[in-house]
């Protein structure tokens, strides 16, 4: 009787994978409620693309996954975003969470952009519904690995529709250039750029900036201060021709004091 291969370790982890991802996500990893575990079928997309917020056609989108990623609040949401980090997105991101578009393109190419959408924990926003792309260094790493040893072949068949098509490596989709219609922006949107932290400065470092301030402050009035003889002196050092006891000295940014002699000598110079 012979016996079934034993299964490689690639297609253990794969396994692992999909049982894992079948589980429900635990409470203290998301703090999210139940509802924000839900599907989400027949969406309105909108997509927000620099200053506006246009309207999905139905025909571009090919496959919804119908899950949006659980974020605390719209910083969250921004945060993973924006990031550039592939393991931070793999921490968070599964072919569930990924809806793909797809235009013709001006060379009649075809156009492939991988988004997500958001579900604000206890909150029904309108981030479940609106599109932000995934950079496509990040989408083409994704792809790479769900069409690998990351899914089991039983999880390719059923994200089929999305492992078909790589993401392109161009730029996202334009709404403008694809005529799509502006809509207005919802105001219940909570996606949002994390205000930044200010900067902590220590006491010590506090301290060393006052005192070179007071320091320059002090040097300044020194200087303003000083006897013509020492001014004449510096001075000295910058005129040329006319030796070292020549007593020129500034007394404003704009005029300078001379003996008569000297200017006298000075003007006859310039007649020649």
């Amino acid at each position: 009787m012979s016996r079934s291969p034993s299964p490689t370790q690639s297609e253990k982890r794969a396994e692992y994978l999909d049982a894992l991802e079948e589980q429900p996500p635990k409470e203290e990893s998301t703090n999210a409620p139940e509802s924000d575990k839900t599907t989400y079928d027949k969406r309105t997309f909108i997509l927000a693309f620099q200053k506006s917020v246009y309207k999905v056609p139905n025909e571009c989108i090919k496959f919804d996954g119908r899950t949006p990623i659980p974020v605390r609040n719209g910083d969250d949401a921004y945060k993973l975003h924006e990031s550039k980090s592939f393991p931070l997105w793999k921490a968070q991101v599964t072919p569930k969470n990924i809806v793909q578009l797809e235009v013709g393109g001006d060379g009649g190419e075809v156009q492939v952009g991988w988004y997500i959408t958001f579900k604000i924990v206890s909150t029904e926003s309108a981030d479940i519904y609106t599109l932000r792309p995934v950079h496509k260094t990040i989408a083409s790493k994704f792809y790479s690995e769900w069409n690998g040893d990351q899914l089991s072949e039983k999880k390719k068949v059923k994200y089929a529709d999305l492992l078909d098509k790589e993401p392109s490596q161009t730029a996202q989709i334009n709404p403008e250039r694809q005529r799509w219609n502006i809509v207005e922006t919802p105001s219940n949107m909570l996606y949002k750029r994390a205000k930044k932290e200010p900067t902590k400065v220590s006491k010590r470092e506090r301290e060393e900036e006052e005192d070179a301030t007071s320091s320059a402050t002090t040097n300044k009035g020194a200087l303003a201060l000083a006897p013509q003889h020492n001014r004449k002196e510096e001075q000295d050092s910058v005129v040329s021709g006319f030796g070292p006891g020549a007593q020129i000295f500034m007394n404003h940014p704009d005029s300078v004091v001379m003996p008569k002699e000297l200017f006298q000598q000075l003007f006859a110079n310039q007649q020649r």
